[in-house]
C-alpha cells in the first residue's frame, strides 16, 4: 500500500478540512483511499493518506489539480457571458419560479480530460446546509478560478515545496477567497489598520482555500454544545485510516469508533464577510 503524509496545523480549521478535501480528491482516483491523523509526536501532527492502487497519492492529487479546470454549473438558458466582470452591473436572470444568484452558482472541478470531476455546492442557498462566508460582489466561480490559478502557479514555481508541505506554501491572495484559511482572517482591529485600504495583500494558501471547500461538500463543522451563539463551531481529527464516508462524520466531531481530538473556534465578522479563526483544543465534542 502506497502512502504519504503532510504536516498540518490542527488549530487552523481550514487546514483540517483541507485534509478531508485531499482525501475526497484521492477517492476520485482510487476506490481504496484512506486518511487519518498522527499526533504521536508532541511537536507536530501529520495527515496520512494511503491507496493500494497508486504509487504516490499526494503527488497524484496535486498533479491533478495542476491540470484541472473550473466551470460554473448553470441552467441551460443562462447567459455564460455573465460569468465575467459584467456581473456587478448585469441584471440577475430569472427563470420560471426562481432566480439565479451569480455569486453562489455551483461549480465543477474536473481534470484535464474531464474524465474525473468534483462538484462544489456548499455555498449554494439551501436550508440547514449552506456554508458561505464570502459576501459582496465575490462569486464562487471567480474565487475558485483565482484559487486554482494560484495553485497552478505554485506547482510551476515551487513544486518541491508544495509536495513536502502543501499547506505551508503561502502566497498573496488578494481580497477574494472562501475565507477558510485562518491565516487570512484579519480585521482592521487585529492588524491595527485595514490592509485592503493600503493595497497590502495577506499571504495564505490557495490550496487550503480550495481543498477546504471540497472538504465541506459532504461534511460540516459541528455546533459547539456550549456555544454562546451560532458562530461557535467544532471539529475533530481522528487517528484511524478512514475512507471518506467515515472521515466525513469524524471531522464533524461525531464518534466513528477510533480515537479523536476535538477543537472549537468562533467565526469572526469582517464587514459583511465571516472568517474562520484559529481554534483551541477542548476535552470533549
Amino acid at each position: 500500500m502506497a502512502s504519504g503524509s503532510i504536516p498540518v496545523d490542527v488549530l487552523n480549521p481550514g487546514q483540517v478540512f483541507a485534509c478531508l478535501g485531499l482525501l475526497e480528491l484521492l477517492n476520485l482516483h482510487s476506490d481504496d483511499a484512506r486518511g487519518g491523523f498522527d499526533w504521536s509526536h508532541s511537536d507536530r501532527v501529520t495527515f496520512h493518506i494511503s491507496s493500494r492502487s497508486l504509487d504516490n497519492p499526494i503527488r497524484v492529487v496535486l498533479e491533478s489539480l495542476a491540470s484541472a479546470q473550473i466551470e460554473a454549473l448553470v441552467p441551460a438558458q443562462y447567459d455564460a457571458r455573465l460569468l465575467d466582470t459584467e456581473w456587478a452591473t448585469a441584471p440577475t436572470p430569472t427563470f420560471p419560479g426562481t432566480s439565479v444568484d451569480r455569486k453562489t452558482l455551483p461549480i465543477r472541478l474536473s481534470d484535464a480530460k474531464r474524465a474525473l470531476y468534483f462538484d462544489l455546492t456548499s455555498w449554494c442557498p439551501a436550508r440547514d446546509r449552506e456554508f458561505k462566508l464570502y459576501s459582496g460582489q465575490q462569486s464562487s466561480y471567480q474565487i475558485a478560478t483565482s484559487m486554482l490559478a494560484a495553485i497552478q502557479e505554485l506547482w510551476r514555481s515551487r513544486q518541491s515545496e508544495l509536495l513536502d508541505d502543501p499547506f505551508g506554501v503561502i502566497t498573496p491572495l488578494g481580497g477574494s477567497s472562501f475565507k477558510l484559511d485562518a491565516r487570512k482572517s484579519w480585521t482592521a482591529i487585529d492588524a491595527g489598520y485595514s490592509p485592503d485600504e493600503e493595497n497590502h495583500q495577506v499571504e495564505s494558501s490557495p490550496l487550503v482555500e480550495l481543498l477546504a471547500a471540497i472538504g465541506l461538500e459532504y461534511a460540516r463543522f459541528g455546533a459547539a454544545d456550549d456555544r454562546a451563539h451560532d458562530d461557535d463551531l467544532r471539529y475533530a481529527i481522528w487517528s484511524c485510516l478512514l475512507p471518506p464516508i467515515l472521515a466525513r462524520p469524524a471531522i464533524g466531531a461525531i464518534s466513528v469508533g477510533c480515537p479523536q481530538r476535538f477543537f472549537k473556534f468562533t467565526l469572526q465578522k469582517s464587514g459583511q464577510n465571516k472568517l474562520v479563526t484559529f481554534a483551541e483544543e477542548v476535552t470533549s465534542p
